[in-house]
């Protein structure tokens, strides 16, 4: 992360005339952001304008809402319409403020730090053009008062994504529909420079530039290849990876090689402690083109000049006599004139005079690439120069021999103001020295316009190796730890950990490979099975033996001594028992090997065993349990079953089933004198395999009966799906002779599947005289002590309905309790 040089003041007075260019008239699509910190809301003030009636305009209230004007008329008038981002801003608060106008899809968005917070339709199929000036901090009520950065101006519809994920990003200034970008980074001048395509750059009316405080972050980035590197070991390899721009518009391949070392990257790993890796280290002086910011330094006759980043210029001779003119510092002030407050010039003499610069302070965000050198400086004077660069200031590389220049025209080596000549700098080495030779060429003293250092940041990435974990900077490898360093080494280091080392397929483990002489070979230990996990090749020596121990996370012989065998060259293997291992810890393997004249050699190897747990998957149809256990390394596993705390599967509490090797598949149909009926019910099913590895599932779900329910209108149930009594269905006392009211009954499939050939019926047919009567309509009621419903199908929760009454003789003297029975096959 970078943080902005400079960013721009606005008093009250400052504002920044952008002209009426077209690429700035737009009335069509448009999105415009900035980050902006207010420090005066007693008046209406404009942070940005064109014609609020027009291509648009924004207007910050009093109140601190942020209002987009934009209309038909091209002119500070009506027809307009006002959409207000509804989120007011605070004084003294940096906010990043993003408006959209999509007239494609006829709407309005206001962002506020990457959020959606207001959208409307779009009164308008596009804007008028007008012929008002874009300005920055002024407009049609008062200027602007507070601090502003990052000003940017599109001709698309940025998306909430765009906006959100670039918020904190510098542009490249070639991002497709941008037309104007302003980042404040000038730090001095009245001109706000437009790092867009289109150059728009503006002029300042009483600037003031302060340091920045927005933490904008480079946009180079690192992208990792997807799919895993796997090469032989022992073998050397290539390993690429692309750096762009996170925006897909500059790739770089850079490639790098190096004998017996094997490993694999993995990407887009959320946890830290399998990263280690890599990124490109831009630092706070280099600019999104490459160019190390060399301004801030003293403005004075020195001969040294110290810029605000430590780069230090020295120059063999001193300023131009008596002059207030030509200081080292204008050298790096980026002012391409003739004026003698825009070139540096030394006293008169004939002599060679020399220009040194020292790097030291910005080797770690800076590799130089390129020297850019703007000759011309007056019409009466120039020099001729030759470049060398040095890695430590004593040994020198010739980069060019003697470049001549001219002030007159009508020369062949004549360079006109503002052009520049470009040198390559192609050395295997990082640059920490420049020195010029310089000759005059004319009447006044050595001279040149402008010199700018053009380079980007180092290449640094971190591996792990035999040896611990290694640096990789442009082109050299540093040992920085045996081990995994703290999570603030990379911070400090300046690495971005992006990517995981891995031995294999992406998601294993990682393993430290030993060297070239024996190596791990196997990752995964079976119970009882032994398979090699170590290969071993010796190196020439007429005799010689070995022994293998385990010393972490516990110290045990392996195999011990072996004996003397004769032989320039072997191989061997070891198997070692699962027994010997423990899952997810660390395990160092140390091989030591003895030859003929009691000189060893010892090497040490890390393996881990990964091992996974059992894999359970569970599901409740109704009361009925669905469930699947397996394990994807095949270890044997055991399992148990429990339901609201109480153990179900197997019998006997606290036990498990015996192992199993196959996958389980458990169907258990529960009774409803098991559960709780119309509660919450916990399942758990329990595993873990034969390393002790274990899983847990559980299943929170609401108990119901599960049968052919009978029920009355409220769908309260008579009785349970076992056949247990809930309540009667009541009929009122009557007289002898004579029929009840009709009494609907519903009858309700709480099976988890579909039924059919449903039947009704009562068991007596007559009790003392009183007969039950059923019919499936209540008008007309035709009695019947029998309902079938033939090859009709219910699904899960349909119902019948049915209608029951009673009927008596004139002989009856006393009622009676009668069952009704119901029936049913599944589909």
């Amino acid at each position: 992360m970078i943080k902005n040089p400079y960013m721009l003041r606005f008093t009250g007075s400052t504002s920044i005339n952008l002209g009426n260019p077209a690429h700035l008239s737009l009335t069509r699509n448009m999105t415009i952001e900035m980050w902006i910190k207010v420090s005066n809301l007693s008046a209406r003030r404009n942070p940005y304008a064109k014609a609020y009636g027009g291509e648009g305009t924004i207007t910050i209230e009093t109140t601190g809402i942020v209002n987009f004007y934009w209309g038909t008329s091209g002119v500070n008038g009506n027809p307009y319409q006002g959409f207000s981002m509804n989120s007011p801003l605070r004084a003294g608060v940096w906010t990043h403020l993003a408006v959209v106008r999509d007239v494609d899809e006829g709407r309005l968005f206001w962002y506020r730090d990457g959020e959606l917070v207001n959208q409307a339709n779009t009164l308008y199929a596009q804007a008028a053009p007008s012929n008002l000036n874009a300005t920055i901090g002024s407009g049609y009520v008062s200027n602007f008062q507070g601090d502003m950065d990052e000003f940017r101006i599109w001709s698309v519809a940025r998306t909430h994504e765009e906006i959100k994920e670039n918020m904190y990003y510098q542009l490249l200034g070639t991002e497709k529909g941008l037309v104007g970008y302003w980042n404040f980074d000038e730090g001095q001048g009245t001109v706000a420079i437009d790092s867009s395509p289109f150059k728009h750059n503006g002029q300042i009316t009483s600037p003031s530039w302060v340091k920045g405080e927005i933490p904008i972050k480079s946009q180079t980035r690192i992208h990792l290849h997807e799919n895993p590197v796997i090469v032989n070991r022992g073998e050397p390899y290539d390993y690429k990876f692309d750096i762009h721009d996170g925006l897909g518009q500059l790739t770089v391949t850079r490639d790098f090689q190096q004998s017996g070392d094997t490993f694999a990257v993995s990407i887009n790993k959320n946890e830290w402690s399998d990263i280690h890796a890599i990124r490109l280290n831009q630092g706070e002086y280099v600019s999104e083109t490459g160019m190390l910011d060399l301004r801030g330094g003293n403005f004075d006759r020195s001969t040294v000049y110290t810029a605000v980043n430590g780069v230090v210029v020295t120059s063999s001779d001193p300023t131009y006599v008596n002059s207030t003119y030509y200081y080292l510092a204008y050298l790096f002030n980026r002012s391409y004139g003739t004026t003698a407050s825009q070139y540096w010039m030394t006293t008169t003499g004939n002599s060679t005079r020399t220009l040194t610069f020292n790097l030291s302070t910005v080797m770690d965000e800076f590799y130089l690439t390129r020297l850019r050198i703007f000759p011309y400086s007056r019409s009466d004077t120039s020099s001729n120069y030759r470049i060398s660069v040095s890695e430590n200031g004593v040994n020198w590389t010739s980069i060019t021999g003697w470049v001549m220049n001219h002030h007159t025209p009508s020369n062949a080596n004549y360079i006109p103001p503002g052009i520049s000549r470009e040198h390559d700098i192609n050395v295997p080495f990082q640059v920490r020295f420049i020195r010029f030779e310089l000759t005059r060429q004319g009447t006044w003293g050595a001279t040149l316009n402008e010199i700018e250092l053009i380079g980007g940041p180092p290449v640094k990435f971190l591996v792990r190796d035999k040896e611990g974990y290694k640096a990789y900077t442009n082109g050299l490898w540093e040992i920085v730890s045996p081990s995994l360093p703290p999570r603030d080494f990379f911070n400090d280091y300046g690495l971005y950990p992006v990517g995981s080392l891995t031995e294999g397929s992406e998601g294993e483990r990682p393993i430290d490979l030993l060297p070239s002489e024996f190596e791990i070979v196997g990752r995964r230990i079976f119970d009882g099975e032994t398979i090699p996990i170590i290969e071993m090749d010796v190196s020439p020596i007429p005799k010689h033996r070995y022994k293998v121990e385990l010393i972490q996370p516990y110290e045990t012989i392996l195999r011990d001594w072996t004996d003397f065998v004769d032989g320039a060259r072997a191989s061997y293997s070891i198997e070692i028992r699962d027994s010997l291992f423990g899952q997810d810890v660390e395990h160092v393997i140390k091989i030591t090997v003895e030859n003929g004249l009691g000189d060893t050699v010892e090497k040490e190897g890390t393996l881990y065993l990964y091992n996974s747990p059992p894999v359970i998957q569970i599901d409740m149809n109704g009361l009925e349990l669905k469930a699947s256990i397996s394990d994807l390394e095949n270890d044997p596993y055991r399992y148990r079953v429990l339901l609201n705390g109480e153990q179900v599967l197997p019998l006997g509490e606290g036990s498990f089933t015996d192992f199993l090797e196959e996958e389980s598949i458990i169907s258990r149909l529960f009774l409803s004198n098991e559960v709780l009926i119309g509660e919450q019910n916990k399942l758990e099913v329990i595993a873990e395999d034969s390393y002790g590895r274990g899983s847990v599932e559980e299943l929170l779900f609401e108990a119901e009966y599960m049968g052919l329910m009978f029920a009355d209108i409220h769908n309260n149930f008579y009785s349970t799906d076992l056949g247990e009594l809930l309540t009667y269905l009541i009929m009122e006392p009557m007289l002898a002779g004579t029929t009840s009211l009709i009494y609907p009954v519903k009858l309700i499939n709480k099976y988890p599947f579909e039924i059919t050939n449903v039947g009704v019926w009562q068991d007596e047919l007559e009790l003392r005289g009183v007969i039950i009567q059923l019919c499936d309509e209540e008008v007309p009621f035709i009695a019947s002590d029998s309902l079938e419903y033939g090859d009709k199908v219910l699904n899960y929760d349909d119902e019948i309905v049915f209608y029951v009454r009673v009927a008596t003789r004139a002989s009856t003297t006393q009622g009676g309790i009668f069952e009704v029975w119901a029936k049913a096959d599944p589909v």
